[in-house]
């Protein structure tokens, strides 16, 4: 009887995984679509799209799979709208030519211009690409468009902006090639002298074919000549299926797309700022310097972040210097510190040359390279819940963090008004919640599932994924700003897929606690009775949980519009928050954690004489006091600095918000 009923059990599951997706093409589908534009779908049939099958990142097969960033982009809109479409691969050139003779309902990865709305209906961008000029090592420096005026050029086939060059700069030689791959094998050959093509694409194909006597010089920065947006087009006499592209792509998410830039896309406009020209087989001797190989170091052990076990350093960030040195041929090597010293004095020393980034680490004269990997972060609660809780439904509750956990600072800024427990590592988190003595634990999701498989089974589940991330990046010394650009230039090109795997390596996607067929049974028995009590509860908490994130994210919105400074702090005088004005005087993109007002303003070691906000604590009311202010970014002000405690329900005081309002206009009347 037991076995029969655990077979009913799967079989029902197994029905609902079939018709749920169907269900949920429906919904989407009749919620955002008119009725006209549903009858359009369904006489239209299939709808005939063009792909480039040569244009990674975006679009590109591999082994007879279609892949990239607008395929799964598109992916989202045909999950929106149930549409049933015919997918059609070739180059640029060949795609092109289809869509303008009318073989073609839809052409991806296409850029607005004017002379192409008399065939086109263009959706509104889905990415803007930016261009990017390619040199050989042996060209010279790059400033700007002029630089390469009367050079041979090499471009793709029918890109919009050869005409631009060709009209524009007649002593140019341009050449055109039917893909980017041909372009920069010509340019590593020394056939052409320069070439111009989108950086993601041109990055993505030095490094897969290791192309040597390649660099990249710099943006194209010319008038006329924009980044390039990429957009869908769709066929002049088809303006119900743009309706239906465009609504689709309005429903795509912030959050839907982030995860497809993170997984696909490389580099933005703003990251070419900061870049040096990269050129693969001489990016040792950049790095190395005169070294035999770099060293960082570690002060704690965050599994699997970074640990020791057996005198070998394991984890994602030995990891990805393992491949760093394999791909780059650089030497890294970890460098414990010796008994009594730490990491940071050794950064300062110039005895290591890196150590990993936490935000209570960095000194003040310390740089920051651009981000390896952003870490997931999850919120883990007690499994025998009737809903699994989200990260908003947590205020008013225990929360437990690491103390100088990665991921602690990020969650203490984001949601100052929790009430945060120190934990003494990971294990200790989980194991809070487990015995209820927190309502959640809060810590990168590579940990978590490492602390889940390695220790005793607990009754835990990972409820809620954050939008916050830990940025897994290196901090240097202040004078290693020469190390800091080449190891930027090497974050640039490296496989970004490739680093995501080695994170996916270290965590295991999902948790549940251990299966009791019992409660199963029971659970089973009573579901169609509670589906639909579930069902509207669900609703509700989703809306809730909306609301809740919406609500927070006005409340950051408001703090950080206010031009006066704005600042938070705990009752052992922690800074917990400040908001951008703060930041911008103060000379500071963040806040390290445990941070003392007394140390973040006026390079204190203790509390101020006289301190006005201790007053505030101990008598519970608002005080006022002037006070002049140099602040580290120049600025001069007197300032009139209110401080308003906060009290908890019971009316015990939390923390402290202190508002400063310039008053040096208004004091220059008074004398």
């Amino acid at each position: 009887m037991y076995n029969a009923v655990l077979r009913k059990i799967i079989f029902i599951f197994i029905i609902l995984l079939i018709i749920l997706p169907t269900l949920t093409f429906a919904q989407n589908s009749e919620k955002i679509l008119t009725e006209k534009e549903k009858v359009f779908l369904n006489n239209h049939g299939e709808v005939k799209i063009g792909f480039l099958d040569n244009m990674p990142p975006f679009s590109f097969v591999y082994k007879n799979e279609h892949k990239g960033f607008s395929k799964e982009y598109f992916d989202l809109i045909v999950e929106k709208t149930g549409m049933e479409y015919r997918k059609i691969f070739g180059t640029w050139s060949e795609l092109y030519k289809m869509f303008k003779d009318g073989e073609l309902d839809v052409i991806a990865d296409i850029s607005y211009r004017q002379d192409r709305t008399k065939f086109t209906l263009f959706t509104k961008p889905y990415y803007i690409a930016t261009l990017g000029v390619y040199t050989s090592d042996s060209f010279g420096i790059y400033n700007d468009v002029s630089d390469i005026a009367d050079k041979k050029v090499g471009l793709v086939d029918e890109v919009f902006y050869e005409k631009v060059l060709k009209k524009n700069f007649q002593h140019m030689d341009v050449v055109t090639y039917k893909s980017t791959e041909t372009v920069l094998k010509k340019l590593s050959s020394e056939e052409i002298d320069a070439a111009v093509v989108n950086v993601n694409l041109g990055n993505f194909e030095a490094s897969l074919h290791r192309l040597e006597n390649i660099r990249l010089a710099g943006r194209l920065n010319y008038k006329g000549i924009e980044d390039e947006d990429v957009r869908f087009g769709i066929k002049k006499d088809l303006p119900l299926l743009h309706s239906v592209f465009e609504k689709a792509m309005l429903e795509i998410s912030s959050s839907e797309t982030a995860l497809l830039l993170n997984r696909w896309i490389n580099i933005t406009p703003e990251k070419m700022k900061n870049l040096l020209p990269f050129k693969y087989h001489v990016m040792t001797h950049k790095i190395m310097d005169k070294k035999d190989f770099l060293t960082y170091c570690s002060d704690r052990e965050f599994k699997p972040l970074y640990f020791k076990e057996n005198g070998i350093y394991k984890g994602i960030l030995p990891d990805i210097a393992d491949k760093i040195s394999k791909e780059y041929g650089v030497k890294i090597k970890h460098s414990a510190p010796p008994k009594g010293a730490n990491c940071n004095e050794l950064l300062a020393k110039g005895k290591v040359d890196f150590i990993p980034y936490l935000p209570s680490n960095v000194a003040e004269s310390a740089i920051l390279t651009d981000t390896l990997v952003n870490i997931s972060i999850a919120l883990v609660t007690h499994s025998k819940k009737i809903h699994s809780l989200n990260i908003s439904e947590m205020t008013g509750g225990k929360v437990a963090i690491v103390e100088d956990h990665p991921a602690s600072g990020i969650i203490r800024q984001n949601y100052p008004l929790f009430n945060f427990v120190e934990a003494e590592d990971v294990s200790d988190c989980l194991k809070k919640v487990h015995s209820k003595e927190v309502k959640g634990c809060v810590a990168t999701i590579p940990e978590i599932s490492y602390n889940i498989r390695n220790k005793q089974r607990l009754n835990i589940v990972i409820s809620d994924i954050l939008e916050e991330k830990f940025p897994l990046k290196f901090v240097l010394n202040s004078e290693s700003e020469n190390l800091r650009k080449a190891i930027n230039s090497i974050i640039f090109s490296i496989n970004k897929n490739e680093l995501a795997k080695i994170v996916k390596d270290w965590s295991p996607s999902t948790y549940k606690s251990g299966i009791d067929f019992i409660i199963i049974i029971y659970v089973s028995s009573t579901f169609f009775v509670i589906i639909a009590i579930l069902y509207f509860r669900g609703r509700y908490l989703k809306k809730l949980h909306m609301e809740s994130k919406r609500y927070i994210k006005i409340l950051s919105n408001i703090l950080n519009g206010i031009s006066e400074p704005i600042s938070m702090i705990d009752k052992d005088y922690n800074v917990i928050f400040v908001n951008d004005t703060f930041k911008k005087y103060s000379d500071k993109d963040y806040v390290p954690y445990k941070t003392k007002c007394y140390h973040y303003t006026e390079q204190s070691d203790d509390v101020c004489p006289g301190c006005i906000a201790k007053g505030a604590f101990e008598k519970g009311e608002m005080i006022v006091n002037e006070k002049f202010v140099k602040w580290k970014s120049g600025k001069e002000s007197y300032y009139e600095v209110r401080h308003y405690p906060v009290t908890d329900r019971k009316g015990n005081i939390e923390m402290l918000v202190q508002i400063m309002v310039d008053i040096s206009e208004k004091r220059s009347w008074r004398i």
